[in-house]
């Protein structure tokens, strides 16, 4: 009981770490012991009652219009979904918790738990009890939002008893789903063979096969909430789930005892780096994504050997090993090409009006694929590594664009090919569109020298762009492609001349 009562004053002081940023910027300050910081509290706990009471009201508002539109075909197809949607939520579960334990311990929680002789049962009870607790309120709310639309449509009066009883059936199955699941999860840190087999946690998925054999069984929780919500169920069905949530609760305190405190601390290294970027972790969901990218690319075995290569092939090789590893960035680029290649052909068959080629423009200037130039830039800003690259900056774009190029000027000709034009007409604008593609990588690396980049780029591409496109219009499809042709010369001596 000593230990449980020390992990939750060790959490209550995390928890005030991470709230304390949030109140401060509402603008309270809690180390202020002054009347009119109290009173400030006191507004914004009455204004928190308010919007929560507000969101409660119309969400039950709207769940009772959801309810009244239903038809009783529409209901009785909901009433047998209902079970499966609720097996495919414990599916998940437990396949979450065969994948990666749910016992997640922070660099704070390594750093004091895994050495410590705090009892680890204690340990798994308390993170297990301190996920239930967290998610009991919005799963109860679900729930009496499903009652109250599931009533309706057979008794609207009896909405305010359905809703009080669907939330008492949501936490019932979320009390058991979750119980089960940390159950088999904690396994993992108790028998090694687990973690040696990385396909396990894939077998819950075979369920919904099984309960087409066992619909009686495997679908009997989903289906005991929805009796409980009609209230055609006594306590006894939902009582039945408590109580076997609480032996499997007795059962994982006894196996906890038993939990290797290393395993634990192993695979929560992804849930410690997520936890230790505190805020960034929700205003850049791209550094999440990036972590677990990397934790997964770890975990593989190499299958491939690093090509051989010497000077500038060396250089084009470490660039494509980078978009190899980054495949979104040669995504976006095809996808970027083809997308401007048939704005484009609007543009000239359709005869649009001058101000969508300016936004056109813009869209070239200031709204370039983002892995274009991403190993170029990377090197230029590198000033360690720019040293020990005896290239100038045309060899060094050359051999750091060439895939993410390739793949820019493969989505636009794929466009422009299926178009069906004329044998003469589609080798002009293949040519066309290959200048302009490198034009385009041409513009955005001579930008680079200049402190405001974006705006550099935007007037250098649509300068480039602008003189082809009037010559182009005015004197004919080859006078264009000879102002492309110079424009691409030209700026391929500003990038020789910048070293």
């Amino acid at each position: 009981m000593f230990d449980f009562r020390l992990l939750l004053l060790l959490r209550w002081r995390q928890f005030r770490s991470d709230a304390l940023y949030w109140l401060r910027t509402v603008g309270y300050q809690p180390d202020e012991r002054s009347f009119s910081q109290r009173l400030y509290g006191l507004y914004l706990a009455l204004i928190g009652a308010f919007w929560a009471g507000s969101m409660v009201s119309w969400g039950a508002e709207q769940a009772a219009l959801l309810g009244a539109s239903l038809t009783p075909a529409t209901l009785s197809d909901l009433l047998a979904a209902l079970p499966w949607l609720a097996l495919a939520l414990q599916v998940y579960a437990l396949a979450s918790a065969l994948r990666v334990t749910p016992l997640r311990l922070s660099f704070a929680d390594i750093a004091y738990l895994a050495g410590s002789p705090v009892d680890r049962a204690a340990a798994v009870m308390f993170a297990y009890t301190r996920q239930v607790v967290a998610r009991l309120v919005p799963f109860g709310a679900l729930g009496a939002l499903v009652g109250i639309v599931l009533v309706t449509p057979v008794d609207s009066g009896a909405r305010l008893a359905a809703a009080l009883r669907g939330a008492l059936a949501a936490e019932a199955l979320l009390v058991f789903t979750m119980t089960l699941a940390w159950t088999l999860g904690i396994l993992r840190l108790i028998f090694p063979w687990l973690r040696r087999h990385p396909w396990i946690w894939l077998l819950p998925f075979g369920l919904p096969a099984a309960a087409y054999l066992l619909p009686g069984v495997l679908l009997w929780p989903g289906r005991a909430a929805i009796a409980a919500i009609y209230g055609e169920a006594s306590g006894g069905a939902l009582a039945l789930l408590v109580a076997g949530a609480l032996g499997l609760a007795a059962l994982m305190f006894r196996l906890g005892s038993q939990v290797n405190m290393a395993y634990a601390s192993d695979e929560s290294i992804v849930y410690a780096r997520i936890k230790a970027l505190g805020l960034m972790a929700w205003r850049d969901p791209r550094l999440r994504l990036r972590i677990y990218g990397q934790a997964a690319r770890a975990g593989r075995k190499p299958w491939l050997h690093l090509p051989k290569a010497f000077g500038l092939w060396g250089l084009t090789t470490r660039a494509a090993l980078t978009y190899l590893r980054h495949p979104m960035m040669l995504l976006t680029s095809l996808l970027w090409g083809a997308l401007m290649t048939y704005v484009a052909i609007l543009l000239v068959s359709e005869q649009l009006p001058v101000q969508i080629w300016i936004g056109w423009l813009l869209v070239a200037g200031f709204v370039p694929p983002v892995g274009l130039l991403y190993v170029f830039r990377t090197d230029l800003e590198e000033r360690f590594l720019r040293q020990f690259l005896l290239a100038d900056r045309l060899r060094l774009l050359a051999a750091d664009a060439l895939l993410p190029l390739a793949a820019l000027l493969a989505g636009a000709l794929i466009v422009w090919i299926a178009q069906g034009f004329a044998p003469e007409v589609a080798i002009v604008g293949a040519a066309l569109i290959l200048l302009l593609g490198m034009l385009l990588a041409l513009s955005g690396a001579a930008a680079f020298g200049n402190r405001r980049v974006a705006l550099a780029r935007f007037l250098i591409t649509a300068a480039g762009f602008g003189v082809v496109a009037v010559a182009g219009v005015n004197l004919g499809a080859l006078a264009g492609l000879v102002v492309a042709v110079i424009a691409n010369l030209l700026l391929c001596g500003v990038l020789m001349e910048a070293g």
